[in-house]
């Protein structure tokens, strides 16, 4: 069963792997530290639309993993466990253009990960996240874009007439 959150509540993450899902956004996954501060001096991943972690891999000075859509997209955002099932909900509010919003963020307690949904806008956009936090997030790929329609088909050829005895 999927839990849907509002801004501000957390709730247990219980897999190694995670997927943020959030149609249309350009997202960037920041392992931050305990400052809130990039630890790795780099982004765990980015995407359009969608953005996979791997918990488990992490090294113990990423105590956060903040998801942001840095195009503010507002959508609903859904988390993924690594068998591909729904966990987790949340509908971040709009924000104006140019802002960017931190969507979600899982963090460390005890052995495990909890999630928070967060919603909290950069009205400086990506600039400002990488300000705040200390990490390029640099541009994310545009999504592949949409093939091109079918080609109108012709109209049909006039009749030939017919050849002269």
């Amino acid at each position: 069963m999927t839990e849907t959150l509002v801004a501000g509540q957390n709730t247990v993450w219980g897999s190694p792997w995670c997927a943020v899902e959030l149609p249309g956004a350009a997202l960037v996954a920041l392992p931050l530290g305990p400052d809130g501060r990039a630890v790795l001096g780099q982004p765990l991943g980015s995407g359009r639309g969608s953005v996979g972690l791997d918990l488990a891999g992490l090294p113990a000075a990423v105590t956060t993993v903040m998801v942001t859509a840095l195009d503010g997209v507002a959508a609903t955002a859904e988390l993924l466990d690594g068998r591909g099932v729904g966990v987790v909900r949340f509908v971040p509010a709009p924000v104006g253009p140019g802002a960017a919003v931190a969507v979600v963020e899982l963090y460390r307690r005890g052995d495990g990960w909890k999630v928070r949904a967060l919603g909290r806008a950069y009205g400086g956009g990506p600039a400002a996240v990488e300000a705040l936090h200390g990490v390029p997030v640099g541009p994310v790929a545009p999504a592949a874009p949409a093939p091109p329609p079918p080609a109108p088909l012709a109209p049909p050829a006039p009749p030939v007439p017919p050849a002269a005895p």
